[in-house]
């Protein structure tokens, strides 16, 4: 799971965000925080994976992966499409590091 530090507090997630990167499996959302580092949420809803324990593995391979990105000074929301549950890890991973490369160059 994410440190307190880099949770991104659920008052700030109606805030509206600027870049969209869209994947078939998740959508990630980001915009520009002034704390000069990066901030994350993970959705996952029942619907996308019924099992609890699946979710929670999810959310820690989420975590794992966004902790070794660098300090963008970004908030970013990862939420999960229902059909998230049919996918690899090694596309997650790939559709991971293309929402970095998205988020970098614009």
């Amino acid at each position: 799971m994410f440190s307190k530090k880099v949770r991104l507090p659920m008052a700030e997630m109606g805030k509206v965000f600027s870049k969209t990167f869209s994947s078939p499996w998740f959508l990630l959302k980001s915009r520009k925080n002034d704390k000069g580092f990066n901030r994350f949420a993970t959705i996952i809803s029942n619907k996308a994976v019924p099992k609890s324990t699946h979710r929670h593995f999810y959310k820690r391979f989420f975590a794992s992966r966004l902790m070794l990105w660098p300090n963008l000074g970004k908030d970013c929301i990862i939420i999960a499409s229902p059909r998230f549950e049919s996918v690899t890890h090694e596309i997650l991973d790939s559709q991971i590091e293309a929402a970095l490369e998205n988020i970098l160059k614009k």
